[in-house]
């Protein structure tokens, strides 16, 4: 096809949402093309967010800078569709269809200015100001019709003076709350602006308090607040009203009456095997004697509905009554049933480790309460075919290439072995766990044989950030690997001991300790490891039998125990847009180390970190990035392409939804691995690459959600290029390459 015809189509589709725009668009409707607000004094992000949130309308959203669902609305005409829709109806079938789809789906209609909905925008954003203590505010809108393909709504404020609060008052009166205890760490102080949020969020604190007293029967309902804005200061006096309660045929309120726990008795009568005392007292977290407090009914039914043992949970609470009508103590009876104590369960689900993708079978038996104690004991046998990138060459295939079958029995429990339960905190949720794994794996170069063994604790340290500690108070694994005959030559042609190392036999004798926590919020999290092996092989190498070379590589028969210390971290921010919970901005930072002890010449490659891959610097395939400069026309030997001893990279997504179903997401990543330094200038390290090695990339993917599971398609341009040579690295300077990812999830 002749080049200029080209262009005329691609013009011709480019053009034709504005063109059929103006043809629908009359001299009394107008697109809104944006929606601004000017004001004649600064105003915080929150305060902004929530006048934001008071548009009726909306323009219609672009992707590019291109309105594609009002275009594709325009696409498909209404009578085209009423026939269609007419069809399916004669057939008795529900509305459907490819016209369907577009216009009613994916399309949007389109969106005008409106001079009623603008103004009743206003009104709402006078009412927001004045909620935050602007009470003399104004906003007018007014049309910006400068813009070729619409008009701007534009909204501006005069704020007017902030009322600020001149004096807190509290009348606890007839509420029977302790004035001292409830006044106590009020939000409300004199001198802050005034603030309707402040004022309800300072109700909600009065009624957690309340609860946490015992005084059951007060709620958000009995807080009422005066304000006094007579003073011509713009000073205002807040009364906090605590009111008490009104019962029936009562000519007065009476106080409200702290109630305590009476007692708590466990009906385990539909349990087929009873939980022992100890694990339903620690479960619970009701106390006999303590006051009533909603929030410990909560964490009461959450903690014992986490208990895979238990089907139904139900906490019934009962108010004896004494003569005089005084509510004073509640009995409650926790009503458990136990849930089929048997499952065998059979999932299909893809392998989601950065080197390995395809697909993964499962059969687990379930035993959900062993011994009584809320104990699971758990067998799974497991089975993928994956497709992995090689080591002694440089094509890939997306054909499978390697296969896996493994068995893992795991063993989990409440509490930490040896402690008593009742010695330990209930809001620590504690576990224990004993895992055991045999597993056999086959890739193009070799077949490789592992046994795993894991004891494992874990605490939650702080309940409120979700802050869980994870260790490995015992780490003992076995790797046997079995080299083909090709990849053994490629070793050879190598000709470098290190990199044989990377593919030898080892025992692993360690530790390792995890945390992670949310940050921030709308869902950032932070995460640290430290994974050791080895660090006491040699003290007790005497008492065990094992031998110790001269450099210090201790070995169980033929096998050396590698030495080692790792840590990995990641740092997790998220920040939503003008409060809309259809955009969301995300980045990661990610860092890592791996550093060898006496007698280890170098990490298997297992224990290294990898470049490139569907969750790291997704311009490259997984172990095609780094280390360092390192690419496939290097003649440097000894180097294992895609594997290195530290890692650092940071990456970005703007995601927003574009339908119910789908989100695209704009990303950019950047960073490498790299090798220790060795005292050659090979590239690999970071001292002798230099910030030449960074890489960087940046594309767009799809995300396609279906609730269960997410499907993700991220296509990324490599800009900076390391693995190329000098001058031909960036983008502009040759011809650029990128790559495609499949996955599950998001990639953070």
């Amino acid at each position: 096809m002749p080049s200029y015809i080209a262009t005329g189509i691609i013009a011709a589709v480019l053009l034709f949402p504005f063109h059929a725009l103006s043809q629908n668009t009359s001299a009394e409707r107008h697109l809104l093309v944006s929606q601004s607000i000017e004001c004649n004094d600064k105003l915080s992000d929150r305060i902004m967010s929530k006048l934001e949130g008071s548009y009726r309308i909306r323009p219609n959203r672009r992707f590019g800078g291109i309105t594609w669902r009002l275009y594709a609305y325009q696409m498909i005409r209404p009578e085209a569709l009423s026939r269609s829709l007419n069809r399916r109806d004669e057939r008795n079938k529900s509305p459907g269809g490819l016209r369907y789809a577009i216009r009613e789906g994916f399309g949007e209609p389109p969106s005008y200015y409106n001079n009623d909905e603008h103004y009743r925008t206003s009104l709402k954003m006078v009412q927001v100001l004045n909620q935050e203590g602007y009470l003399q505010a104004r906003v007018e809108v007014t049309a910006d019709s400068s813009h070729i393909s619409g008009w701007e709504a534009v909204y501006n404020i005069d704020l007017g003076a902030r009322w600020v609060i001149n004096k807190v008052l509290w009348n606890t009166t007839t509420s029977g709350l302790p004035e001292d205890q409830i006044s106590d760490g009020s939000l409300l102080q004199k001198g802050a602006p005034l603030s309707i949020t402040d004022l309800q969020s300072e109700r909600e604190r009065i009624c957690k308090l309340a609860g946490r007293l015992g005084f059951a029967t007060f709620n958000e309902g009995f807080v009422k607040f005066e304000l006094d804005t007579f003073n011509l200061d713009a000073g205002v006096n807040v009364e906090i009203i605590l009111r008490g309660q009104r019962l029936e045929n009562a000519s007065s309120a009476i106080p409200h009456k702290s109630i305590k726990i009476g007692s708590v008795f466990f009906d385990q009568s539909n349990m087929t095997k009873p939980l022992m005392s100890p694990i339903l007292n620690h479960l619970v977290t009701l106390e006999e004697g303590t006051g009533f407090d909603p929030e410990k009914f909560a964490s009461s039914y959450r903690r014992l509905s986490g208990v895979s043992a238990l089907k139904i949970v139900e906490l019934k609470k009962d108010y004896p009554i004494s003569h005089d009508r005084k509510y004073g103590v509640v009995d409650v009876t926790v009503d458990i049933q136990d849930a089929p104590r048997y499952d065998l369960a059979l999932e299909f689900d893809m392998t989601r480790a950065d080197t390995r993708y395809g697909p993964l079978g499962k059969i687990t038996w379930t035993d959900n309460n062993t011994t009584g104690r809320g104990d699971v004991l758990t067998w799974t046998v497991s089975a993928a075919i994956a497709s992995t990138q090689p080591f002694s060459y440089t094509s890939s295939s997306i054909v499978p290439n390697s296969g896996e079958f493994s068995f893992l029995g795991s063993y989990r429990t409440i509490g930490i072995f040896p402690l008593r339960l009742e010695t330990l905190p209930k809001s620590t949720e504690p576990h224990s766990e004993w895992l055991m794994q045999v597993a056999r794996e086959s890739r193009p170069e070799y077949y490789s044989s592992t046994f795993d063994y894991r004891h494992r604790i874990e605490w939650t340290e702080n309940p409120v950030r979700r802050s869980r500690i994870v260790i490995d108070l015992l780490h003992l694994s076995y790797v046997n690997l079995d080299i083909s005959d090709n990849f053994s030559d490629w070793l050879e042609t190598e000709d470098n001991e290190v990199l044989k190392r990377r593919f030898s036999d080892y025992a692993l004798t360690g530790s390792r300790v995890g945390w992670n926590s949310l940050a921030g919020g709308h869902g950032g999290n932070m995460s640290l490891s430290f994974e050791w092996s080895g660090v006491a092989s040699k003290l007790l190498s005497p008492v065990m039998g094992w031998d110790v070379s001269d450099e210090g590589e201790v070995k169980i028969g033929e096998v050396p125990v590698i030495k080692f210390l790792r840590v990995d971290g990641a740092w997790v921010m998220s920040h939503k847009f003008s409060n809309r919970e259809d955009m969301v901005f995300k980045s990661r930072f990610r860092f890592g180390g791996a550093f060898v002890g006496e007698g280890t010449e170098t990490l298997p490659y297992s224990k290294g970190f990898f470049g490139g891959g569907l969750n790291g610097i997704r311009g490259w395939p997984i172990r095609e990035l780094g280390p360092g400069n390192y690419s496939e026309e290097s003649s440097t030997q000894g180097v294992l392409r895609g594997v290195g001893d530290y890692r650092l990279d940071v990456s970005s997504e703007f995601r927003f939804k574009w339908t119910s179903l789908t989100t695209v997401a704009l990303f950019a990543d950047a960073g490498n691995i790299w090798q220790h330094e060795n005292g050659e200038n090979n590239g690999a390290s970071l001292r002798s690459s230099g910030f030449s090695s960074i890489a960087l990339s940046a594309g767009i993917g799809l995300r396609l959600d279906f609730e269960f599971f997410l499907i993700r398609l991220d296509t990324a341009l490599r800009l900076h290029d390391p693995t190329q040579s000098d001058g031909e690295r960036w983008f502009i300077e040759s011809r650029s390459n990128g790559a495609i990812h499949l996955g599950l999830g998001h990639p953070f």
